[in-house]
């Protein structure tokens, strides 16, 4: 299938909002390429916002919402189109502290209600582990380490996973009740 026609929602870390449409109007985009009729993307549109809780924003273009109003936004037009698969690029970037926090519990909720596969790439260990059931560690390009957020805590198997999570991971020899560091 062409891409146009794939079912894939993709939310962007800085949310690539169409600048000259309304929070509407970007919402309804994907459902008009996939051939929906101009009202029945815009209803279908605004329920979504609805659901979001975003109705009021309808009228507005991305250059009138904040940072977290637009990642909004952008995660309700991904979802609009029901996807099979949701691809999520540090979804929460570029918010500010406060915004950051509500989004991740809106999209953790999302996240539960998402009957399809959704792919997350964070490079923050609370966003992982926030939202991530499953999480696969890479350094340098290759997974080091894959498994629940509660796995991967208990038993990091690196320093570099150890930093990630922020434990300290210190290599040792145990004989009886004494450690020996190398």
């Amino acid at each position: 299938w062409p891409p146009e026609r794939r079912f894939v929602g993709f939310v962007f870390q800085d949310q690539l909002l169409f600048p000259h449409l309304s929070a509407l109007d970007n919402v309804a985009f994907g459902l008009r390429t996939h051939g929906h009729s101009r009202s029945v993307a815009r209803a279908r549109a605004y329920n979504r916002l609805e659901e979001a809780g975003l109705e009021h924003l309808e009228p507005k273009r991305p250059g009138e919402l904040s940072g977290g109003q637009a990642q909004r936004v952008a995660l309700a037009r991904a979802l609009a189109t029901d996807p099979n698969v949701l691809l999520l690029d540090e979804p929460l970037s570029a918010l500010d502290a406060s915004a950051r926090i509500e989004l991740r519990r809106d999209l953790r909720a999302h996240l539960d209600d998402f009957t399809g596969v959704s792919i997350l790439v964070a490079h923050d260990a609370l966003d992982a582990f926030a939202l991530a059931d499953r999480i696969a560690v890479l350094e340098d390009g290759r997974i080091v380490q894959s498994g629940s957020a509660a796995e991967i805590c208990a038993h990091p198997r690196s320093s570099y996973v150890a930093d990630l999570v922020g434990l300290n991971l210190l290599r040792a020899k145990a004989e009886k009740s004494v450690l020996h560091f190398p």
